[in-house]
């Protein structure tokens, strides 16, 4: 088992601007040490499955809020807003991991 685990089900969501989204979730050390707060690779879908934008989004990317380590048992919850123009988004997946 890795130490950062997504621990909610992430929450892809729209905004009132079309090529806007919202993104939501939350991290904990599921370690015993304190650890680098992990990148996270979001891919987006279409309605047919097929990725059409697949984006690392690194701690920084969630703003000033969120610590570059996270303490052993510690949570975190990361927010961002994406742009993804034009595409037509049905579907994501998200995983942490270490770059």
């Amino acid at each position: 088992t890795s130490a950062g685990q997504v621990t909610n089900n992430p929450v892809l969501e729209a905004t009132e601007t079309a090529s806007l989204f919202r993104f939501s979730a939350a991290l904990r050390n599921q370690s015993a040490v304190t650890v680098a707060t992990p990148s996270l690779d979001l891919s987006l879908t279409d309605a047919g499955g097929q990725v059409v934008l697949r984006k690392t989004l690194m701690p920084a990317d969630f703003g000033a809020s969120v610590p570059i380590a996270l303490a052993a048992g510690a949570d975190v919850q990361l927010n961002a807003v994406l742009d993804v123009g034009s595409l037509r988004v049905a579907g994501y997946t998200v995983l942490a991991y270490y770059p």
